[in-house]
């Protein structure tokens, strides 16, 4: 009689041990990813790095914990391979210390901010000495229609009665197709008429340019004037007024900007300042736009250093505007597509307008800054007056 050979217990023990200790490599791979995903808005910007870059790392480690033991299995059985010393966790640390090499960005390690333009600026419409500035501005161009067209004839009688000294595009400024074949006639052609006129365009960036991999024709594109810059300024009047640009796509994997955009606001001494972004800075509920804990920094940045007059945005495809601790926030971004169907209106809003396309015309002068949005009939979506700028200090600013 023969009996069958049966697995010692050290032998049915390997496997178990094995096993338990993949599913141990897996659950602290995925907890750190989680920890990496929530600590870049959370932690920012107190010396803790966190990215979700290093966040979507460890989740790739997790998911191969429990392939790597069959990729061995396979190697040691199916090509003779003499690879029983080679543990799985062996080769997931090492694949760690690759990743932490290749993909962590260690506080030290902050890109110094660019003093050098890559082209000179645009040559303003209006005089620097001029006691008057007219700006222009649209968000979501996106693929422009002909209700764009209509309301860049208006911004064209706007500019005939007084010249704009610069056109802001508040991102997502082209569909998301080869730049060289599309920015023809996604831009140049339709905005013709005003850059016939001499009137400089400035580019802010939006999610579709990510999407889309467009930063770099972009910024290193002449007509959009952001001198091969992510975010940047810009003064106009001698100090009449400064637009500081930021990149909201990039703002937890750049922190450098907010850095840059504290040491600017608070050696500023312009009458007026403006933020323009992509994304809101606040966002309701059933909104999208940074998020809430990102928020909250970037707003603590901006009040310890004096606050700002107006923060205007894009992204959410209609007009609206609301008040938030003593900054008038805008979005304008009904330029092409609209948004007809806004998700949780909030009582906080004095005009929330999806009903109708617009653009914004801002006038500057020492005394006001009077914005008006205008619709594709040159009908008034909205329009308010800003007689005294915002100078608040750190005390008088409360987080929430």
């Amino acid at each position: 009689m023969t009996s069958t050979p049966t697995a010692s217990p050290g032998k049915r023990g390997k496997p178990l041990a094995e096993a338990l200790l993949v599913f141990f490599a897996f659950a602290i791979f995925t907890t750190l990813g989680i920890v990496c995903w929530f600590g870049a808005y959370l932690f920012w910007p107190y010396g803790i790095y966190f990215t979700t870059h290093t966040a979507w790392a460890f989740w790739v480690l997790a998911a191969l914990a429990p392939v790597v033991p069959v990729v061995l299995r396979m190697l040691r059985d199916r090509l003779d391979l003499n690879l029983h010393g080679v543990q799985p966790v062996l080769v997931l640390a090492t694949v760690y210390i690759v990743k932490s090499a290749a993909v962590a960005i260690p506080a030290a390690g902050r890109v110094p901010p660019q003093d050098e333009a890559a082209f000179p600026p645009a040559e303003m419409a209006a005089p620097e000495d001029a006691s008057r500035f007219d700006f222009a501005f649209a968000g979501d161009i996106h693929t422009p229609n002909e209700h764009t067209r209509a309301l860049i004839e208006q911004a064209v009688g706007i500019h005939e009665e007084s010249p704009l000294a610069g056109f802001f595009l508040l991102g997502d400024n082209m569909p998301e197709e080869p730049f060289e074949e599309t920015i023809p006639w996604s831009f140049e052609e339709p905005f013709a008429p005003l850059l016939d006129r001499g009137i400089p365009f400035y580019g802010v960036l939006g999610n579709h340019d990510y999407s889309g991999d467009l930063v770099e024709d972009q910024i290193n594109y002449p007509l959009f004037n952001m001198e091969g810059r992510r975010w940047y300024s810009r003064t106009f009047g001698n100090g009449l007024v400064t637009f500081f640009i930021l990149d909201t796509e990039a703002i937890i994997e750049t922190p450098e900007q907010l850095f840059w955009l504290r040491d600017r606001l608070a050696a500023d001494t312009s009458r007026w300042r403006i933020i323009l972004t992509h994304k809101p800075l606040i966002f309701h509920e059933g909104q999208r736009g940074i998020r809430a804990p990102l928020s909250r920094h970037l707003a603590r940045v901006i009040h310890e250093n004096g606050g700002v007059d107006l923060f205007i945005a894009g992204h959410l495809h209609h007009y609206e505007r609301f008040d938030y601790k003593g900054i008038k926030h805008l979005v304008v971004s009904a330029s092409s597509e609209l948004n007809r169907n806004p998700r949780n209106p909030n009582e906080e809003y004095i005009v929330r307008d999806t009903r109708q396309r617009a653009m914004g015309h801002l006038t500057v002068t020492h005394d006001r800054l009077d914005f008006r949005a205008f619709g594709e009939f040159n009908q008034t979506v909205d329009e308010f007056t800003v007689e005294t700028p915002t100078r608040r200090s750190a005390a008088q600013y409360s987080m929430r």
